[in-house]
């Protein structure tokens, strides 16, 4: 018989660490496997499939990211942990958006990848 494995057994995350956690899983979106991005290029999954939002973020600053990407069945690969220390707002409008259409909005997050440190 198994005992069952918990995440922070593995993470040995503080109280306060915890409540400030996110973990965001990745999984196949229907064009892209993640895992096929990560195993090509790290940054691609542990920035911006981690990073990436539309109107609403998924991190606050102050909060830990934790990415975690679907591999098979019932594996996961953890790919990074990071910090997020800041939160810049770019704003870029693109020139194939129409008239009324509104800017693109990139969000670029100072992070620290020693989140232990929380």
């Amino acid at each position: 018989m198994s005992k069952e494995i918990l995440l922070n057994d593995l993470l040995n995350l503080s109280e306060a660490e915890m409540t400030k956690a996110k973990i965001k899983f990745h999984s196949w979106n229907g064009s892209v496997n993640p895992i096929d991005e990560y195993l090509t290029d790290h940054d691609l999954v542990n920035n911006k499939w981690l990073f990436w939002r539309n109107k609403r973020g998924y991190f606050n600053v102050g909060q830990i990211a934790i990415c975690l990407v679907h591999m098979s069945a019932d594996k996961w690969l953890l790919t990074t942990i990071k910090k997020i220390t800041k939160e810049r707002r770019i704003v870029k409008p693109s020139a194939t958006l129409l008239k009324n259409e509104p800017h693109m909005v990139f969000y670029n997050l100072d992070i620290s990848s020693d989140a232990g440190s929380a």
